[in-house]
């Protein structure tokens, strides 16, 4: 199994951290960590993943923000 990718994503205004994901999908990454920096980032994030047919699980983290992570399906993020 792959190992999981760190990704910070607490800089990105939206729809930045989504369209970074889908980046990731692309390249065939198929286990994430992300830290994004609010709700709104936390929500559009996990709705897209979802929508790829993805399993996110939203923890919030310490220093503020989320941390979401993404276990995928390699045929659901072909490499490009």
């Amino acid at each position: 199994m792959a190992d999981r990718l760190d990704v910070d994503l607490r800089q990105l205004a939206c729809p930045g951290p989504v369209l970074r994901v889908k980046e990731l999908f692309e390249q065939g990454r198929t286990r994430l960590r992300l830290f994004v920096a609010d709700e709104l980032a936390r929500s559009n994030v996990q709705r897209f993943v979802v929508s790829r047919g993805a399993r996110a699980v939203t923890e919030a983290s310490p220093d503020g923000g989320f941390v979401v992570l993404v276990d995928a399906d390699p045929a659901a993020c072909p490499a490009a």
